[in-house]
């Protein structure tokens, strides 16, 4: 689930300029090698960072403990939430 947040800062968290929190389709390439470096770090579950400049993305951390209820609180449905529930109960 990638979520696609405009800033003027790399920190959106501290920008007040910090405008949109959509969903965003990545391109395939881009979403195997998340769940390749996942696969890598042992981490069922975790958020990747990731920048896009010139058409071009950059991963800026893994992080196996990600605060993703900060994003939920944008969208109506909770898509993170749901699919952490779904890979529990399996």
């Amino acid at each position: 689930i990638a979520i696609k947040i405009l800033s003027s800062q790399v920190d959106y968290r501290y920008d007040e300029t910090t405008r949109i929190f959509e969903e965003v389709q990545l391109p395939e390439a881009i979403i195997q090698e998340c769940l390749n470096l996942a696969k890598q770090t042992n981490l069922l579950f975790c958020g990747i960072d990731l920048i896009e400049l010139n058409n071009k993305y950059y991963i800026l951390e893994i992080n196996p403990s990600p605060g993703y209820v900060f994003f939920e609180e944008h969208f109506e449905q909770k898509k993170i939430s749901h699919a952490l529930m779904e890979a529990l109960i399996e």
